[in-house]
């Protein structure tokens, strides 16, 4: 008698769906586009009063990593190196930079609400 258990061999990963066609096509900037909404976020004016705003994030589909990059290091040279990055998606994009630059980069949980 053998012990399934030890004998088990481990689950198969299955195989990785193809991308879509509109991901992986050469386009113009800004002809996919990503939609992000947020809110409401409470603020107060130069009156001290208290209101609500919404934001709506508009991002191009197009913009590859090499384009982040790029991005992300001109922030950086504008605003000074973050000590934390947090974002919903991109784990691509958690670079060897990041680490050289001891950037702590962290991801939300998808489908979070």
């Amino acid at each position: 008698m053998a012990c399934r258990r030890t004998l088990a061999k481990p689950y198969p990963l299955p195989p990785m769906p193809p991308f879509p066609i509109f991901r992986i096509t050469e386009s113009r900037p800004f002809s996919h586009l990503g939609v992000d909404y947020m809110g409401p976020l409470a603020f107060k004016n130069s009156n001290s009063q208290v209101g609500k705003a919404w934001m709506c994030l508009i991002t191009c589909l197009a913009t590859r990593a090499d384009s982040f990059i790029h991005i992300l290091r001109r922030f950086i040279s504008c605003r000074g190196l973050p000590q934390f990055i947090l974002s919903n998606n991109g784990s691509q994009f958690k670079l060897d930079y990041c680490t050289l630059k001891s950037i702590e980069w962290k991801f939300i949980t998808e489908l979070a609400p």
